[in-house]
């Protein structure tokens, strides 16, 4: 999968099951870094469909208070 920020920068990432849970196996740890992401912050991945390979867009800075607001 890749995921893609708001200024269009890309990290190529594997997704596959962790334990009983699915998640980011590989490349989070770069993408985290450029990214400053803490362990607390909120954000959004948005799936998009582009042929084989998936995309995610990244939106950091997500507030619960923004995801509230979208769910009306």
């Amino acid at each position: 999968m890749v995921l893609k920020d708001e200024a269009q920068r890309c990290w190529s990432v594997w997704i596959g099951r962790a334990g009983r849970h699915f998640g980011i196996l590989r490349g989070w740890t770069k993408f985290r870094a450029e990214n400053g992401l803490r362990v607390g912050d909120a954000y959004k991945f948005e799936l998009i469909k582009n042929g084989e390979m998936p995309i995610a867009q990244f939106h950091c800075k997500y507030s619960g208070k923004v995801a509230k607001s979208e769910e009306h």
